[in-house]
C-alpha cells in the first residue's frame, strides 16, 4: 500500500502488509496502516536476534529493530541487527564496573569478553580471520593471494609463485596452486624428486607449487598432490614400474584402440608420433574405397532395422529405441530388390544378419540432401511395396514441404500392399538445399521403393529424387571411407568420317569414336567393362542391335597413373634389429632395459612410447633401420 513510502536498505526490501480491517483509531486518514500484527512480521523481518518494532517511521519511511531491554545495543536501529548480552563475547565495556555501559565491537571485529571478565575499551576488540587491523575502528579485508588468521595486523602472502587465494582467506590452506600446478610436499620416499629424474618438481617449503608433468594439467582447488595432475587429451599416464611417483604423459597411439577405433575398417590408420592429435585415415583404394565420395555416389544414408514380430506399419517406437542392424552410405534411395542394401550391409560388416529372402521384416530410414535451384511447386511421388513416406524441409528449417510427422509426410499408405504410387504437390518456396527423409518398411512383399519428382528443375520430366551431398551418415564428422565406382569419368566422342572438321549429321558415317573412362578398382582376369551406345538417330528409340562395325580398336593405358584421391601409403616392413626401443622388464630375469643413468628409472630412457608403431617412427627419425 502506498508504494511511494517504500525505502529499502541496501540488500534488503521492506515489505508492507495491507490490513483489511483495523479499528478506526489505528488507521490514518490516507488508509495506510501505521501498525500491523507483529506475528505477521515475525517470520520475515531482518532484525536478526532482535525484535521488529513494526511502527513505520514517517520521517525515514522504514521499520526499525530493537534489542531486548537487557541487551545491547539500546535504542531503535535499522536492520540488520545483532543483540548481545552486556559483557558477552563480541562486546567491549567502558569500564570493568558491573554497571558500565557496553557496546558491540566494530564491524568485522570480535572480543573474548565474558560477563564476569569484561573487555574494557574498544582496543580490546580484534579482527576476525581474513581481515587485518587498520585502527581501533577498522578491519580491512585481505586481498587475493593473501590470508590472515584472527587478530592479525598484516595479511600474509601465499608462498611462492603460481599460487592464488580468494580475498578474505583465513589460513594458508586457502592458498591453492594455479591450473597446471600442484602443491607438492617436497620429500617423498626419502628422496627429493626433481627434473633430473621425473621431468617435474615436487615443490618445496618456499615454493610449494610444482608444475605438472609435460602434457598434463590440473584444476584448482583440487590440485593438492601430484596425483591430481591429469594427462591432456590424446596422452596417457605411464608410471615407472619401480616407482609410482615417477610418471610421464606419453602420446597415445590413436590407431591402437580396438574399443574406439580412430579409422573405419576400410582404412589404414597412421598416427604421427611427433604430431599430437588424431590419426590420419587412408582408405584402401586397392580394395575399392576412397577418402571422398565421387560424383553422386553414396550421398544417401540408410539406417536399417530388422524385427522378429510381424510388421503391419512403420515401427516408430522400435526404431527410436533400438540400435539399427547397420548404418551406412548408399548410392541411391531407389530400391528394387536387396542388392544395394546388401552392399551397405557388407561395408558395415552386418551382411550375415541381413535378410536376403522373404519375409524381410525390415524397416529403414534413408536420409539425403536435395538441392532446388528454382522455387516453385513440384510434384512428388512415393511408390513402394508396403509403407513408404517422404519428409522434406529446408536445411535451416524455414521451409517445410512435407513435415516430418505422421500426418505431414507424403505417404502411400502405411499398410501392407503391393507397389502403389501416391503423388502430391509440394511448394518449394526458396532455392537451396533441403533435407529429405524417406521412411520405408516391408514384411513379405518384394523390396521396391521409388521416390520421384518433377517440376522446373527437371524440365517437367519425372526423375528420381537424388541426394547431392555426401556425409548424411557422418553427423559426428568422423573419418569415413566411400565405395569407389568401378568406372568413372566416362566420356564418348566421335567425328564425321567425311569431314572431321564439321559436325556430324543424322545418317552420316562416324569416323573416329573415342571412349574414355577411368577404372578405380583393379579388375580381375575375366572381368570386363561394357560400352552401351545410344541410338545414332535423331529420335531416341529403344535400344536394338545396330550392327556397328569398328574398323580398329586401340586400348590406351596410363604409363604413370596418379590418383587424385589419396591412396593407401606403402606398408612399411619392420625389421627387429636390437636398436632404439626396448620393453622395460622390472621383474624379468634380465632386469630393466634402462637404469645406467642418474636415477636408474624410466626417465633415463631417451623416449617412452606406447606402441611398436610409435617405436618404429621414433627409431626411423634417428636414422635407425629397425627397432
Amino acid at each position: 500500500k502506498d508504494t511511494s513510502r517504500l525505502r529499502f536498505q541496501a540488500g534488503y526490501t521492506d515489505v508492507y502488509i495491507k490490513v483489511q480491517s483495523l479499528p478506526a483509531e489505528s488507521q490514518n486518514p490516507d488508509g495506510v496502516a501505521r501498525r500491523v500484527n507483529p506475528a505477521l512480521l515475525r517470520s520475515g523481518h531482518d532484525c536478526g536476534s532482535g525484535s521488529c518494532n513494526n511502527t513505520v517511521d514517517t520521517a525515514t519511511n522504514q521499520y526499525e529493530c530493537q534489542c531486548a531491554s537487557t541487551e545491547i545495543p539500546t535504542g531503535k536501529q535499522s536492520p540488520p541487527l545483532q543483540c548481545f548480552t552486556a559483557g558477552a563475547p563480541g562486546t567491549y565495556c567502558d569500564s570493568a564496573a558491573a554497571d558500565s555501559a557496553c557496546h558491540p565491537c566494530p564491524a568485522n571485529m570480535w572480543s573474548d569478553s565474558t560477563p564476569s571478565v569484561r573487555v574494557v575499551g574498544k582496543s580490546g576488540c580484534y579482527c576476525i580471520a581474513g581481515y587485518k587491523k587498520v585502527d581501533v575502528d577498522t578491519c580491512e579485508l585481505c586481498p587475493a593471494k593473501t590470508w590472515a588468521a584472527q587478530n592479525a595486523s598484516v595479511c600474509t602472502e601465499c608462498r611462492g609463485a603460481n599460487i592464488y587465494s580468494p580475498p578474505g582467506s583465513v589460513s594458508e590452506e586457502a592458498c591453492v596452486c594455479n591450473a597446471g600446478y600442484y602443491k607438492g610436499a617436497g620429500l617423498r620416499f626419502g628422496k627429493t624428486l626433481d627434473d633430473n629424474c621425473t621431468g617435474h618438481l615436487m615443490g618445496n617449503a618456499t615454493n610449494p607449487c610444482g608444475e605438472c608433468p609435460r602434457n598434463a594439467n590440473s584444476k584448482p582447488p583440487n590440485n593438492l598432490v601430484l596425483g591430481d595432475c591429469a594427462c591432456n587429451t590424446g596422452f596417457k599416464k605411464v608410471a615407472d614400474p619401480g616407482d609410482s611417483e615417477n610418471w610421464i604423459c606419453v602420446e597415445e597411439d590413436q590407431c591402437a584402440s580396438t574399443s574406439n577405433p580412430a579409422c573405419p575398417t576400410q582404412a589404414v590408420c597412421v598416427d604421427d608420433f611427433f604430431t599430437p592429435g588424431g590419426a590420419t585415415c587412408f582408405c584402401e583404394a586397392e580394395k575399392g574405397y576412397l577418402d571422398e565420395a565421387v560424383g553422386g555416389l553414396q550421398n544417401w544414408c540408410v539406417r536399417l532395422w530388422t524385427f522378429t514380430p510381424a510388421l503391419r506399419s512403420f515401427p516408430t517406437v522400435e526404431t527410436r529405441d533400438q540400435k539399427p542392424l547397420f548404418t551406412g552410405p548408399t548410392i541411391s534411395a531407389q530400391l528394387s530388390g536387396t542388392s544395394e542394401l546388401v552392399k551397405v550391409a557388407q561395408v558395415a560388416e552386418a551382411a550375415s544378419s541381413f535378410p536376403t529372402t522373404s519375409p524381410y521384416k525390415m524397416a529403414m530410414t534413408i536420409t539425403g540432401t536435395v538441392e532446388f535451384t528454382t522455387p516453385s511447386n513440384y510434384t512428388f511421388c512415393v511408390n513402394s511395396s508396403d509403407g513408404g513416406q517422404l519428409a522434406l524441409q529446408s536445411v535451416d528449417g524455414s521451409v517445410i514441404v512435407f513435415a516430418d510427422t505422421t500426418a505431414g509426410r507424403l505417404s502411400n499408405g502405411d499398410t501392407r500392399h503391393a507397389p502403389f504410387q501416391k503423388c502430391s504437390l509440394g511448394s518449394v518456396s526458396a532455392a537451396g538445399r533441403y533435407i529429405a527423409k524417406i521412411y520405408y518398411w516391408t514384411h513379405t512383399n518384394p523390396v521396391f521403393l521409388r521416390v520421384t519428382y518433377n517440376g522446373p528443375d527437371t524440365q517437367s520430366l519425372t526423375v528420381p529424387l537424388e541426394s547431392v551431398s555426401p556425409g548424411n551418415c557422418n553427423k559426428d564428422n568422423k573419418p569415413e571411407c566411400h565405395l569407389a565406382p568401378y568406372v568413372e569419368s566416362c566420356a564418348l566422342s566421335f567425328s564425321n568420317k567425311a569431314d572431321a572438321s564439321t559436325a556430324i549429321t543424322a545418317g552420316a558415317e562416324i569416323g573416329d569414336l573415342t571412349w574414355t573412362f577411368r577404372n578405380n578398382v583393379p579388375m580381375a582376369v575375366g572381368k570386363y567393362v561394357t560400352l552401351m551406345l545410344g541410338d545414332f538417330v535423331s529420335t531416341m528409340t529403344p535400344n536394338v542391335d545396330r550392327d556397328i562395325i569398328f574398323h580398329s580398336i586401340e586400348i590406351w593405358k596410363d604409363g604413370a597413373f596418379v590418383r587424385s584421391e589419396r591412396a593407401r601409403p606403402k606398408s612399411y616392413q619392420s625389421s627387429y634389429s636390437p636398436i632404439g626401443c626396448f620393453k622395460d622388464g622390472l621383474n624379468e630375469p634380465l632386469g630393466r632395459a634402462i637404469g645406467n643413468g642418474t636415477c636408474k628409472a624410466m626417465s633415463d630412457a631417451q623416449q617412452v612410447v606406447m606402441s611398436v608403431d610409435q617405436c618404429f617412427q621414433y627409431a626411423k627419425s634417428l636414422g635407425n633401420p629397425g627397432f
